[in-house]
């Protein structure tokens, strides 16, 4: 049901804050000012929050906005869908045709979103047969297996025997009309040339290097150098020295007695 609104005369209050039709904040300001300016744009005052403090009053063509209020409400309830708890009965005796009718009013509501109750209702001694209701449930199951998924398995309560089915997919919801600007810029979009998408660059191709065929190194054998023999081996030990040295005494000693006969000659 539509709010109601009061308006123009049957705002009682001393002062109010004012917004303008386009929104523009007007403040605080008496009552009675705001409606002399509502009658001066020929618009109605209109109190559109009356828990705030001062109360809120709006500028507005209180005719267009009750039709627009009540355009709105009606498209929400039109959207609004009663996913609840849906059920379905079956009898033990109940012919194929029967069995394919209901079968076919469990798809449906599976379609809208519903869960669905299916239910085997026994009566007098037919409770005594459960089997027969077992059958029966796994037939309308196994007939939505693509439209449903079982939520409860088969569960006798009293004199009922039931399964719940639960929709395979949520339902998909109503795609919002885009607004009057964004269906402008979509198409303005459309109409410009489309670019070209950006390309990696291709890889250059990889010149060719000549590779240098290695000269034949003709190896000259060169005799391995003589290892350094340590200096001490290389120094002739102080013993080897000593019969040279001994050598040279008796010349030395003829060479001092030569002298000493040519004197003794002469004399």
């Amino acid at each position: 049901m539509a709010r109601e609104y009061r308006v123009n005369d049957r705002i009682r209050i001393p002062e109010v804050r004012l917004v303008a039709e386009d929104g523009t904040q007007l403040g605080v300001m008496p009552t009675r000012d705001a409606m002399a300016l509502a009658r001066e744009q020929d618009l109605d005052l209109v109190e559109v929050a009356p828990n705030s403090v001062p109360p809120v009053c709006r500028l507005l063509d209180y005719g267009k906005f009750r039709y627009l209020q009540s355009t709105k409400e009606r498209e929400m309830r039109k959207g609004q869908k009663s996913h609840g708890m849906r059920e379905v009965r079956f009898r033990p005796k109940i012919g194929q045709h029967d069995i394919d009718f209901k079968a076919r009013l469990v798809k449906r509501l599976l379609g809208e979103g519903n869960k669905v109750k299916v239910s085997v209702m026994f009566r007098g001694r037919e409770i005594a047969h459960p089997e027969i209701a077992v059958n029966l449930l796994r037939q309308v199951h196994d007939g939505l297996k693509d439209e449903s998924k079982l939520e409860q398995a088969p569960n006798l309560e009293g004199r009922f025997m039931s399964i719940v089915l639960a929709p395979a997919t949520a339902p998909s919801k109503p795609s919002e009309p885009a607004p009057a600007a964004q269906t402008a810029e979509a198409t303005a979009k459309k109409a410009q040339p489309a670019r070209a998408a950006p390309r990696l660059p291709e890889p250059e191709a990889a010149t060719p290097v000549a590779v240098a065929e290695p000269e034949a190194v003709v190896a000259e054998t060169t005799e391995p150098e003589a290892a350094a023999e340590p200096a001490a081996a290389v120094a002739e030990p102080a013993t080897a020295a000593e019969p040279a040295e001994a050598a040279a005494k008796p010349a030395k000693a003829a060479a001092k007695k030569a002298p000493a006969k040519a004197a003794a000659k002469k004399a």
